[in-house]
């Protein structure tokens, strides 16, 4: 029987101290017991190439966007004639084929 009681003031007891624990009063504003913690920030690096690029986005039309999206070709090997297509549509690419060489 006397077993029996103190593991019940044991498990009071426990209970009481799990209680105080988790209603504790307001936190201190001691300087010398309170911690600040700060995470530091990334620093924020600037790209060239995508300021370069997005100042050149910034600066197409539409037009000069979408052609600058495509790979074309144009048969021939004419210089002056692929200068003027090139000058014309502008495009992102040309492709050179079997027909643009010269025999």
């Amino acid at each position: 029987m006397r077993g029996v009681i103190t593991t019940r003031l044991i498990a009071a007891l426990s209970c009481c101290l799990v209680i105080a624990g988790c209603t504790s009063a307001a936190p201190s504003t001691d300087r010398t017991t309170a911690r600040s913690y700060s995470i530091p920030m990334p620093t924020r690096t600037v790209d060239p190439a995508a300021t370069y690029a997005q100042h050149a986005l910034d600066s197409m039309e539409l037009r000069e966007k979408v052609a600058s999206l495509l790979m074309l070709h144009y048969p021939g090997t004419d210089a002056a004639a692929l200068t003027d297509f090139v000058t014309r549509y502008q495009p992102g690419g040309l492709i050179l084929m079997g027909d643009n060489i010269p025999a």
